[in-house]
């Protein structure tokens, strides 16, 4: 039992290392409603950051500004203000993600394909459970193994990448 035991906390303090470089890049995502960050570790060792962002070169805005048009006593304040949660002096706004935004894992994935690495067998550890999206991408790359830290609203994601034999882990810290 206590080589299990031993077990167990080596991988609990490696996931705890590489969730922490996958939330460190998150930090320099420029969206401002969700900073997603992720981590591909592939097999013999090597590491593919990726945050959510655009295209290098672009605008780096990752969210438009969709203005209220009309004022809250026409659904009651309290739920205007949940669907518009921003002010500035033009109004109350929510953000809506720009098109042509780029996902975090794909963002490490496309890193990973520039220098002709393969994603057979990696694991991604990323601070948000993957989208439907995501999830067909991450399945069909190879990767074996997904550990994410916050559940993304849509579950449909985590339940195709299981659908597809990936493992998927929510990052537990110890």
């Amino acid at each position: 039992m206590p080589r299990d035991s031993n077990k167990k906390e080596v991988i609990n303090k490696e996931y705890s290392l590489y969730m922490d470089i996958a939330k460190r890049a998150a930090q320099d995502s420029h969206a401002v409603r969700k900073k997603v960050g992720s981590c591909i570790l592939t097999e013999s060792g090597g590491l593919y950051l990726g945050r959510n962002g655009t295209l290098p070169g672009m605008d780096n805005t990752c969210e438009d500004r969709i203005y209220a048009n009309h004022s809250w006593d026409y659904i009651g304040f309290d739920e205007f203000k949940e669907r518009y949660p921003y002010e500035d002096d033009d109004g109350h706004y929510k953000l809506k993600t720009r098109e042509g935004v780029i996902h975090s894992e794909i963002n490490s994935l496309c890193k990973m394909l520039k220098e002709g690495v393969s994603a057979e067998g990696a694991t991604i550890f990323v601070t948000l459970s993957p989208c439907a999206t995501c999830s067909s991408i991450i399945a069909s790359s190879g990767i074996k193994k997904v550990v994410y830290y916050e559940e993304y609203r849509d579950t449909k994601g985590i339940e195709m990448l299981k659908e597809f034999g990936v493992q998927v882990e929510q990052y537990e810290p110890t």
